[in-house]
């Protein structure tokens, strides 16, 4: 996980198992947002840098649904 975190990762949203309960945006905020349609999304891309990879694996960790994906 260290390596994750120095090297950077990816993050994605299966949107077909996301149901809307803003436990990522809640982790983090500066990684998420909830669109209108009441479903999550991703602020700027799918990069993490390496000082959001933290609270990336914050919101992956208490997604109730696991719509957060992680891609090292």
């Amino acid at each position: 996980m260290q390596l994750w975190m120095e090297s950077g990762m990816k993050i994605r949203i299966a949107l077909e198992r996301c149901k809307g309960h803003q436990a990522c945006v809640r982790s983090a905020p500066e990684l998420f947002f909830i669109g209108e349609d009441g479903f999550a999304r991703l602020r700027a891309g799918e990069d993490v840098a390496p000082e959001q990879a933290e609270n990336a694996l914050l919101a992956y960790d208490n997604c109730p649904e696991f719509a957060i994906e992680i891609v090292p």
